[in-house]
């Protein structure tokens, strides 16, 4: 995950949570890859260095050269209760159905602009 993207998923970790995170850069050892990706830059979201140290101690083949989160929000303010809510299942059908619609609608346009 690119820390742009890393970004993007932070506010909502936070959310689920209920407290402040930060975004941490990791190196990932893959020994089966090939040689010029046998290392892969990776970012993650934690709580904090203990969090990051219990992922770390579980994952070997995973390591942070800088134990400082890369991003963390200045300020952590919890959503309000009409912010966030549980999706009905007619809600979850519509939302499925529209990017439905969309991934259509883009396939057409990637058929015209091929031809």
């Amino acid at each position: 995950m690119k820390l742009e993207l890393a970004r993007l998923y932070l506010r909502p970790v936070e959310a689920l949570k209920g407290e402040p995170c930060g975004v941490y850069e990791l190196e990932a050892y893959y020994s089966k890859m090939t040689k010029a990706k046998k290392v892969r830059k990776t970012y993650k979201i934690f709580t904090g260095k203990k969090e990051l140290d219990i992922y770390l101690k579980k994952n070997p083949n995973k390591k942070a050269l800088v134990m400082e989160s890369k991003f963390r929000a200045d300020m952590y303010h919890p959503p309000s209760d009409n912010s966030l809510r549980e999706l009905s299942p007619a809600e979850i059908a519509l939302y499925i159905s529209e990017k439905e619609e969309q991934t259509e609608e883009w396939r057409n346009i990637i058929k015209q602009y091929m031809s």
